[in-house]
């Protein structure tokens, strides 16, 4: 059996593209955004006239909601059509809590986007050579709770 696996640039063109591809399949109009951050995937959200619901343990922007994935979603939210998990699974001290938790946000039919770092990147093997350390689990980023590495 062969297996057709697409390669993206970045986590970001991965996360437009499956936002792209399964927005109109989305059981409802909301899209969580799990470890928002700064809200980089806000615009590309709303492009689509989906409702951007973004979720972080710490508020970086106004509009985040606090959301601990080691508990149950918070309530009076939405649950999600799409969830966009980018790079946080390695920032969990319980991962498997955390997927069992964000599976009880998405609505029934819906999708989950989710990427890891690559440590086989570029960014990763120069950061290795140069400095010894891989890009993604440096002290800034240890500080910052990479404690799962998926290989």
């Amino acid at each position: 059996m062969s297996i057709k696996t697409e390669t993206f640039k970045n986590r970001t063109i991965f996360a437009n593209t499956m936002l792209d591809r399964y927005y109109s399949k989305s059981p409802n109009l909301i899209v969580s955004d799990i470890g928002t951050g700064f809200g980089h995937m806000k615009d590309k959200i709303e492009s689509l006239n989906r409702k951007w619901q973004p979720f972080d343990s710490v508020k970086k922007i106004d509009e985040t909601i606090i959301w601990n994935l080691n508990d149950e979603g918070p309530r009076g939210v939405n649950n999600a059509g799409i969830v966009m998990f980018l790079e946080v699974l390695e920032h969990l001290n319980k991962p498997l809590l955390g997927i069992q938790n964000i599976a009880n946000h998405i609505a029934e039919g819906g999708f989950l986007v989710l990427t890891t770092p690559i440590l086989k990147s570029s960014k990763n093997i120069l950061s290795l050579f140069l400095r010894g350390l891989l890009y993604a689990f440096q002290e800034k980023h240890l500080i910052e709770n990479h404690v799962f590495t998926p290989l």
